[in-house]
C-alpha cells in the first residue's frame, strides 16, 4: 500500500492516484488534510485514514506530512519537491487563498502557521525527488540540505507540481524493492 499526501492547498486528484498506482503496481490511497487547519489537527486527521502498514508519498507539503507519518510508522518515504520548513514557506500564503482542486476559499493564519514549528527527522529509509524547475521552493537549498542524508533524485526542469512521473518510475520501482519492468 503506498500512502499519496496531496499538497497545501490542494486535494486528492483521483486521476493522480491511479497514474501512480498503474506505474508502481501498488495499490494508492490518497490521504485528505485540510490547509486551513493547524499540524496537529491535520496530522491526527491523516492518521486516522491509515488502514495498514505501506509507504507515505507526498508533494510539497503532503511530502513534509509523509515524512512525519513515516517517521512516527517506521516506514519508507517518498518526497517529491517537499516544503522542508513548512512555518516558512506557509508565510508566503498567509490570508486568503483559494483551493486549486475544490475551489474552497479560506484564510490561512498566522497562527496556523505558528503550528506548523516543528522540523523533519530522517532516520526512515527516504527518497527525495526534486525538480529543477519548481518555481515555489528553492530547490538548490533542498539539495543542500539532504544531500548524504537521504537518497535523492534530482530533475532538469518541472515545476512544483510534478507531472514527471514517468520519467522516476524506474527509480520509484527500484526504491520500493519492486522489479524494474523494461
Amino acid at each position: 500500500m503506498i500512502y499519496y499526501i496531496h499538497g497545501f492547498n490542494s486535494d486528492i486528484k483521483e486521476d493522480k492516484i491511479k497514474l501512480l498506482s498503474k506505474l508502481l503496481y501498488e495499490e494508492v490511497k490518497g490521504l485528505r488534510y485540510d490547509s486551513s487547519a493547524p499540524f496537529l489537527e491535520n496530522l491526527e486527521l491523516l492518521q486516522s485514514q491509515i488502514t495498514k502498514e505501506g509507504v507515505f508519498m507526498g508533494t510539497s507539503l503532503g511530502g513534509f506530512f509523509a515524512q512525519v507519518l513515516g517517521e512516527q510508522t517506521q516506514s519508507q518515504t517518498i518526497l517529491i519537491n517537499p516544503v522542508l520548513y513548512p512555518r516558512i514557506t506557509l508565510e508566503k500564503f498567509l490570508g486568503k487563498n483559494t483551493n486549486f482542486v475544490t475551489h474552497k476559499t479560506f484564510t490561512l493564519t498566522q497562527e496556523i502557521v505558528d503550528s506548523y514549528d516543528t522540523g523533519l527527522k530522517f532516520n526512515t529509509q527516504t527518497l527525495v525527488v526534486v525538480s529543477l524547475g519548481d518555481q515555489v521552493l528553492n530547490s538548490a537549498q533542498t539539495i543542500a540540505q539532504l544531500n548524504g542524508k537521504v537518497e535523492l533524485e534530482v530533475l532538469e526542469g518541472g515545476n512544483h507540481s510534478f507531472d514527471q512521473y514517468h520519467e522516476i518510475k524506474d527509480v520509484l520501482l527500484t526504491f520500493l524493492g519492486s522489479p524494474v519492468l523494461t
